[in-house]
């Protein structure tokens, strides 16, 4: 296959990717916005809080959608109508409300101003442009050796393209046919994707060259998440190009399988840390990432365990504020727990299946 239909083929995954991504993003940000709507009645407000916004809105989306999924695999009515339009809509409804709501119908000038002040700030554009130029590098390499050849780069790709390309086709899928080892959310959320196009070439070059746009979302989570941490602006590039071009991600996240796809969700935890959001927002991405990929949800419980821990002990004389952490904690565990109840109505032998296997971890 030359370089052309590589390219024609990379073009419509992206469209579906980006779609999906804006989809995901906007029904997440419905979710983001009626949990902190008394601490702020617009969650848009300040402008530059856009980026990291639409990046947690994306993670809340995609857990609330695989739960949403397990609901239509119980009834065998996970398809097009269902899975894609239904969101569609729900989307529409939520912008339509949400402009009324704010009385922007128009769309406001200053509201249009902020935007303008987002995208067009010369110092953003400069980050921007280094941020382009780190994808690029990265993109270059990642190309290099997706279409070194036709086939999928190892195993695991063909499983899920197997269970991904099932779940299209029937509208279901069972744990005798995944066997695989995983919960079904990472099936969930690629066949979701591909509804609008669910021809088995697009879903097979889907899981060949999606990884590449998944490398986007890596880098742009990263770097909001550094620019947080490092004042200095070399210090923040300097760490996407270490991170970003070293063999150890790319050998991790080159391939469209539910732990790359884990690693996601894993950043937008970290960018509610640095950015101290309120803890039960990370209830929607525990349950995404146990709903995914167990094994990185164990680890990343454990520490995010002791993040708690370390906050609560280390404010142990404000009672007001450790308070609150308990209530937070609390929210968290309901969130959890809701978005759970999908998945063990479905499989409800898995309660058992997955204490044996956090028995045999530990």
């Amino acid at each position: 296959m030359d370089n052309i239909n590589f390219l024609i083929a990379f073009f419509l995954v992206g469209i579906i990717f980006i779609l999906f991504l804006f989809l995901i993003s906007i029904f997440g940000y419905f979710f983001f916005y009626i949990i902190t709507k008394r601490s702020e009645k617009n969650v848009l407000k300040k402008s530059n809080l856009i980026l990291e916004r639409f990046l947690i809105s994306f993670g809340i989306g995609i857990s609330v959608y695989i739960s949403y999924g397990y609901i239509l695999n119980l009834f065998n009515l996970f398809n097009f109508f269902t899975a894609y339009i239904c969101i569609l809509f729900f989307d529409i409804g939520f912008i339509i409300y949400y402009i009324i709501r704010n009385k922007r119908i128009n769309l406001s000038k200053s509201y249009l101003l902020k935007i303008k002040t987002f995208f067009f700030n010369r110092a953003r554009i400069i980050s921007g442009l280094i941020v382009l130029i780190i994808f690029i590098s990265s993109f270059l390499l990642y190309w290099d050796i997706t279409t070194e050849s036709l086939g999928l780069l190892r195993r695991d790709p063909y499983m899920w393209l197997e269970h991904v390309y099932y779940l299209i086709e029937n509208g279901s899928i069972t744990l005798e046919t995944l066997g695989y080892g995983y919960p079904s959310g990472f099936v969930f959320i690629t066949s979701g994707s591909l509804l609008i196009w669910p021809d088995y070439l697009m879903v097979y070059f889907f899981m060949k060259l999606a990884a590449i746009f998944y490398l986007f979302l890596y880098i742009l989570i990263s770097f909001v998440i550094l620019k947080h941490l490092f004042k200095s602006k070399f210090l923040v590039f300097f760490s996407l190009l270490l991170l970003y071009l070293s063999n150890f991600f790319l050998s991790r996240n080159i391939l469209n399988i539910a732990s790359s796809f884990a690693s996601i969700l894993v950043l937008i935890s970290f960018l509610l840390i640095v950015k101290d959001y309120p803890i039960y927002i990370q209830g929607f991405i525990l349950a995404a990432l146990f709903l995914i990929h167990p094994l990185t949800f164990f680890f990343h419980f454990i520490v995010l365990s002791a993040y708690v821990l370390f906050k609560i002990f280390s404010n142990i004389r404000n009672r007001h504020l450790v308070l609150k952490e308990l209530g937070s904690i609390f929210f968290l565990l309901i969130i959890t727990l809701i978005l759970f109840i999908p998945y063990f109505t479905n499989y409800p032998e898995e309660i058992l299946d997955l204490y044996n296997f956090y028995q045999n971890i530990v």
